[in-house]
């Protein structure tokens, strides 16, 4: 694994969260009684699956998308080398839904455009003159539906799911909120952390009707807890 990760990491900007961290969580979080063991968690961006396999060892049944085809492989590989008693299901693709980016493309959603290394048209902060990187644009971070559709493929649609993992960079983090927002159902839980948050965080979070709390540490950072408030769509 040490070897794919070195080539794909690298590639895809893909790492790892801790798995001790994500194991200590959800054995807090279950004891608090707020996940429970019988809900089904979906981890998007899963890499090479080990959280979903932590998450599965906790008897809770786990499925998750990753868009590289290498590290989603390897993911399938070593799922198969468990002795799990749930579903853990892993599957190539985005995580984006096809309604979620047609309503994007004719610009009826709220979270920023990526284009040429800048937030354009964003609601939730001043926009952003100085460029990342020329190569920042939605289509690279993978703000597109696939074919074919990884929901058919794990075989539960995305507003079934109790729980979402996301360990994202925070430009990503406005359109996966904002999607969970809009098609999760209304009890689901969504899990996130990163080192890196958007700025007026907390403005955006009230524009899309959700609240956050902190639940944790992973990675060293804190794992925020998001809910659905209110019904702003």
């Amino acid at each position: 694994m040490s070897d794919l990760f070195a080539k794909e990491g690298t590639e895809t900007g893909f790492a790892p969260s801790d798995a001790d961290d994500f194991a200590s969580c959800l054995t807090d979080l279950l004891h608090r009684k707020i996940i429970a063991e019988d809900d089904s968690l979906l981890e998007l961006g899963a890499g090479f699956g080990h959280l979903m396999i932590t998450a599965a060892r906790a008897r809770i049944p786990s499925y998750g998308i990753e868009y590289h085809p290498g590290l989603a492989a390897r993911g399938r590989i070593d799922i198969r080398r468990q002795e799990l008693f749930v579903p853990c299901k892993l599957v190539q693709g985005s995580y984006y839904l096809a309604e979620y980016i047609r309503l994007r493309q004719q610009g009826q959603t709220r979270a920023p455009f990526f284009e040429h290394g800048a937030f354009v048209d964003n609601p939730f902060s001043p926009r952003i003159t100085t460029p990342f990187s020329d190569d920042l644009t939605d289509h690279v971070y993978h703000l597109e539906a696939t074919i074919p559709d990884p929901y058919s493929l794990l075989g539960i649609g995305f507003h079934k799911f109790d729980v979402f993992f996301s360990y994202t960079w925070g430009i990503e983090l406005p359109s996966i909120l904002e999607q969970y927002a809009r098609y999760a159902q209304e009890d689901a839980i969504f899990l996130n952390h990163s080192a890196f948050y958007p700025v007026e965080h907390k403005r955006m979070l009230k524009d899309i009707g959700l609240s956050c709390t902190v639940e944790g540490k992973m990675n060293g950072n804190p794992l925020l807890a998001y809910t659905k408030q209110t019904q702003p769509f």
